[in-house]
């Protein structure tokens, strides 16, 4: 039994063989393959039907699914289930990937902040409490730097460091030149030229204001998006990971991040479509 499949019009057919064991074979290349080559179902041994589960019981959590209730579900053990959920991950890292073209913030602007996630010094016990790790200290903690498009865009990497030799790589990278950026307070040293920055100073409590822009249009001065952001990938993490390692970090962002944007289009098409 074969089968003629299209190619480039008329110029280009290949000629593919149906094989036992649900296979093909193209007369071309000799190559076999199945539905599952080329995806991240290739190679692998659990049935079919449990992978499109899982997709389907991973995507409508909004907080996410731990490996433990997915092996549950799925009837597999938990290395099992976790090793099909970070499958999962890969994909979902191309939400966490932008061109300057699509993340342009000229007229909504940007929000820019960087936040450490990990578990407090005085929660820990007394053999596993780590010295002088207080306020932005890495030796326990993984720093995660995002930037929130005020239209509902998020882009969150994890970073060696939060200076600015780690950090305006990515800004320039995924912020379009001449656009507004709202910050902290913190110093943001090499963007002044390139952007205009609008900043608040949590220092002096003073979190949000109103002014007006260049266009006469009443703006508000805030980065509590991004701030709203890190509060939810951390809820996430504590209420269902409960632990996530500095090596897999990375991952679970993305993850956070594919989560956070889905669901603001799905809240944008419902408001629509009331």
């Amino acid at each position: 039994d074969r089968s003629v499949s299209r190619g480039l019009g008329d110029v280009y057919k290949r000629q593919v063989y149906k094989c036992k064991g649900h296979k093909y074979r193209c007369k071309n290349t000799g190559k076999y393959f199945t539905v599952k080559t080329n995806t991240i179902f290739a190679k692998s041994k659990i049935p079919l039907i449990k992978w499109l589960y899982l997709i389907f019981i991973y995507t409508k959590h909004k907080r996410s699914l731990s490996s433990h209730q997915a092996a549950r579900d799925l009837g597999v053990t938990q290395k099992t289930a976790w090793y099909m959920m970070n499958k999962l991950r890969e994909l979902t890292k191309r939400q966490n990937e932008s061109s300057p073209e699509d993340f342009a913030a000229v007229i909504w602007g940007c929000e820019i902040d960087e936040s450490y996630i990990g578990g407090k010094n005085k929660n820990r016990h007394k053999n596993k409490k780590v010295e002088k790790c207080q306020g932005r200290s890495y030796k326990d903690k993984v720093p995660v730097f995002g930037i929130l498009q005020r239209n509902g865009k998020l882009i969150a990497k994890v970073v060696e460091r939060t200076d600015m030799e780690h950090l305006l790589p990515i800004i320039k990278k995924y912020i379009k030149k001449g656009s507004v950026i709202y910050t902290d307070g913190l110093e943001y040293s090499g963007i002044t030229d390139d952007y205009i920055i609008r900043s608040v100073n949590h220092s002096a409590r003073l979190y949000g204001y109103f002014e007006f822009d260049e266009t006469d249009a009443m703006i508000m001065v805030c980065n509590n998006g991004i701030e709203n952001a890190w509060s939810h990938l951390k809820r996430t993490i504590f209420g269902t990971y409960y632990h996530v390692s500095r090596k897999y970090m990375q991952k679970y962002v993305d993850e956070y991040v594919f989560r956070s944007v889905s669901y603001t289009h799905l809240r944008a098409h419902e408001t629509l479509s009331d």
